[in-house]
């Protein structure tokens, strides 16, 4: 069926302005005419917005190739339905025009062949569709379109007193000017050139300068962040005075003036779109404007009034840049937000889910308002609470956070997040770190910023996948109908559907599952995983499974990496298979390094990469290359005597919380709360020691264990190994962010020579929690206190031929050979 056919079961109603009682002054541009906005209910999915029918299709086969059916059908649905009573002759075509695909159609307004000023509606068809009507169809008047023109000594009477003595240059046109006949009358001035238009009897309706001046006005504002580089950006839509008059600056910035000389231009923080606010003092100015000039307002000296200037030009952008991802957000968009900035406080900031809210600077970290990253990325809570669809979607503080730091990167075009925090170029959070993607459930943390990164993380690997458009329909279908991070899957792929059917696929189905896939949340969807490495000797190998999806064939690997170093060298070694499954390579002989520290790189096919070890806190795995004598070690096959605060327990793990679910060897393990939900609790002071260890027959003496150990980030909770009270190791501490979290079980090793005390040693493994957050702390296996090479302190036998009738002092001296039944054994790892 053709449009025309159809267009009769539209239904339209219009409203038409009152016209102002007074006379309109327009120092530049034209006269803004009262448009007849059409509102309409077109059936399922149309709505009216802003001069546009959207949302909806109607059928016109033929329209894109060719024009005249595309005329004929557009022409038949303005006359039919959208302005009834006008004739054909009322419209006159100006565009019929193939663009991308797209065929514009357009038609001005006129009334008894008479030019109705910027009436106008036009028709846009894609695949055969109407999709898309353009409305500004303007009110017609009463009257005889031939009457005689008035005498315009009144209208220029009025215009005069404004602008002093005037010339008509003569009547030009005759034209349809907010539902009144007006004539055109041209205007002549002292440096200045008017058109004023007319009524039939002689009272002026409006004037428009033809002579106005312009400048644009630029704030300069930091780019990231104020110790970084800094642009002077347009002032968009920003109240001002100009030579004491008040105007709106345009989108670019640009400001209008009759007066043949440099304007003065007094700038703001407040416009129709934004209020920002400072709860210490406003900044104000008073800046020169050159005709065709520009001129700058700047307070990068003054941190509280650069905070006001930063946080309007970011919030701005960050309108204009979610408004074609969101278009249901029109309506808020369009409404002043309020931004407050430089409130007491420090190192934080925060929306209410509307207003957005900054706080000051401190010796820790810099004015919030200052910084693009937090601008946006507090802006991103308040478009995703306004985004929710109600009873569909739910706030979640998850899935916030990682939509609000999502909202910052597509806007920064960087995956770090909170570049100039702390008054240095790291990020505050990376959304991209090399191969190794937060997941969940297994990283999920107390902090939610932390667990944002793995809605964040998964939106930017979609937009590395896809493209930023791709990532953008599921960041906004996140928005509206998740409700947690498991859920946003579903909520993306639906907002990616073109047939109403998800069991068919979407567009960029594979590209959204293989994404979100990669950090756990992309429900059974089944791509290419990468398995632990199992190690013998030098040795290392990792199985990789590739799994069989007709629908979204997964990648396959393109090469595999070993990359290693120690302290006198480094290289990679390429892993190589025989069989597609298992991947193997061999580290060269290093029998004389103490450690060797590695990690595994395999690249797939798609682009992407995984890395082992996963643990972003502890990127290196490592291996000890050199014979050993076994001295000490706590298999923890029996409970091994340790003395500790009642934090610590033994026994097998039992996979609860962050916990492993089995021992590294044996059935049990020597951790911090084995049972109940597995995780230590807050303000915890947990320690646990072992017995003095005779070290005397040993130099080159190492420290080597087994760990499991889920903590959060060392500015918060604290694991610590010490050897006779000396501390050796420490978890990682970056911002806060930066958890430990192990996935499985990990190898370490320290020389501890210059710790040992009258030939012995003591170890000591810690946990101090804070009031918030918790996991599930240290799980231990295979303790064990190792020597390189030996000696016989009693002058029985020469060096390294083992020691023969040695006798010890008495005490609580672990007796550093045949102490355990594992003793005597040599290894090597």
């Amino acid at each position: 069926m053709q449009l025309a056919a159809v267009a009769l079961a539209l239904t339209v109603t219009t409203t038409v302005s009152a016209k102002p009682h007074a006379p309109e002054l327009r120092p530049g541009g034209r006269p803004i005419a009262t448009s007849r906005r059409a509102t309409t209910d077109l059936g399922p999915g149309w709505h009216a917005s802003a001069g546009w029918l959207t949302g909806g299709t109607l059928p016109a086969f033929g329209a894109v190739a060719d024009p005249a059916i595309a005329a004929t059908a557009a022409r038949a649905l303005v006359l039919a339905q959208l302005a009834p009573g006008t004739t054909a002759a009322d419209w006159e075509l100006v565009a019929n025009r193939v663009d991308a695909g797209l065929r514009t159609v357009a038609f001005r307004q006129r009334w008894r062949g008479i030019a109705v000023l910027d009436g106008q509606v036009s028709c846009v068809f894609g695949r055969d569709r109407l999709f898309a009507i353009g409305t500004n169809i303007l009110p017609i008047p009463t009257g005889d379109p031939a009457a005689p023109a008035a005498d315009p000594a009144k209208a220029i009477e009025w215009l005069g007193g404004e602008l002093g003595p005037l010339a008509v240059l003569g009547v030009r046109d005759r034209v349809v000017f907010d539902g009144q006949l007006a004539d055109v009358v041209a205007l002549d001035g002292p440096a200045t050139r008017w058109t004023l238009f007319v009524g039939l009897d002689g009272a002026p309706i409006a004037a428009r300068d033809e002579l106005h001046h312009d400048g644009t006005l630029l704030y300069d504002a930091p780019i990231r962040w104020p110790g970084d580089a800094r642009m002077a950006y347009p002032a968009a839509t920003v109240d001002v005075t100009v030579d004491g008059l008040a105007q709106t600056s345009s989108v670019a910035g640009m400001l209008t003036w009759v007066t043949d000389s440099p304007a003065t231009v007094v700038p703001s923080v407040t416009g129709p779109f934004a209020k920002v606010t400072s709860a210490v003092a406003a900044a104000t100015g008073s800046l020169p404007l050159a005709i065709g000039g520009t001129t700058t307002w700047s307070r990068a000296t003054v941190p509280t009034e650069d905070a006001e200037l930063a946080a309007y030009i970011h919030v701005m952008r960050g309108k204009a840049r979610i408004r074609p991802i969101v278009p249901a957000l029109a309506t808020w968009l369009d409404q002043q937000i309020s931004v407050t900035v430089d409130e007491p406080g420090a190192c934080n900031a925060y929306s209410t889910g509307d207003d957005l809210h900054f706080f000051i600077g401190s010796p820790a970290c810099e004015n919030t308002g200052r910084l693009a990253d937090v601008v946006y990325h507090e802006l991103g809570h308040s478009i995703h609470n306004q985004t929710i669809i109600a009873g569909q979607g739910q706030f979640n503080t998850y899935l916030s956070e990682g939509l609000a730091d999502f909202n910052a990167t597509t806007n920064l075009d960087d995956s770090g997040i909170g570049r100039g925090f702390d008054f240095t170029n790291t990020p505050l959070r990376e959304l991209d770190p090399p191969g190794r993607d937060l997941r969940w459930p297994e990283d999920a943390s107390d902090d939610a910023h932390v667990s944002g990164i793995i809605m964040a993380g998964a939106l930017w690997d979609l937009r590395k996948l896809a493209g930023e458009p791709v990532a953008e329909i599921a960041f906004r279908g996140a928005m509206e109908r998740g409700i947690d991070l498991p859920t946003s899957y579903t909520a993306a792929l639906i907002d990616d559907d073109d047939d109403a059917n998800l069991g068919n696929g979407t567009p960029h189905g594979c590209a959204i599952g293989e994404a979100f896939a990669r950090h756990g949340i992309a429900g059974d969807f089944a791509t290419t995983k990468v398995g632990l490495p199992t190690v013998t000797g030098l040795t290392i190998s990792v199985p990789i499974a590739i799994p069989v999806n007709p629908d979204c064939p997964a990648p396959t690997v393109t090469s595999a990496t070993i990359h290693w170093s120690s302290a006198i060298a480094a290289d990679a070694v390429a892993m190589t298979t025989t069989d597609g499954v298992t991947y193997t390579g061999t580290i060269p002989d290093r029998a004389g390094d103490d450690v060797i520290q590695y990690s595994i790189d395999v690249a797939l096919a798609n682009g992407m990469s995984v890395q082992l070890p996963s643990t972003l806190a502890d990127p290196l795995y490592e291996i000890v290359p050199r014979e050993e004598t076994v001295i000490y070690c706590a298999t923890m096959d029996e409970d091994p005597g340790w003395t500790h605060t009642a934090g610590w327990q033994f026994g097998p793990p039992t996979a609860n919380g962050a916990d492993p679910s089995a021992a590294f060897t044996g059935a049990n393990v020597f951790g911090t709360n084995l049972h109940a939900n597995g995780d230590y609790t807050n303000n915890a002071h947990e320690l646990a020691t072992s017995p003095r260890i005779d070290v005397r027959a040993f130099v080159d003496v190492h420290l080597q264990y087994r760990r499991w150990l889920t903590v959060e980030d060392g500015a918060y909770d604290q694991a610590t190994v010490a050897v006779n009270g000396t501390t050796v190791w420490t978890n990682a501490q970056h911002n806060g962010t930066l958890n430990h979290f192990d996935r499985e079980w990990r190898f370490q090793s320290f020389p501890i020579d210059s710790m040992i005390t009258d030939g012995s040693v003591t170890l000591s493994f810690g946990l101090a929690t804070d009031s918030q957050g918790i996991s599930g702390g240290w799980n231990l296996d295979d303790v064990c206190v190792v020597g390189m090479k030996t000696f016989c302190i009693d002058g029985c036998g020469p060096p390294d031929a083992g020691c023969c009738g040695t006798s010890h002092p008495t005490g609580d001296l672990v007796l550093g050979l045949g102490v355990v039944a594992i003793a005597a054994r040599r290894r090597r790892r």
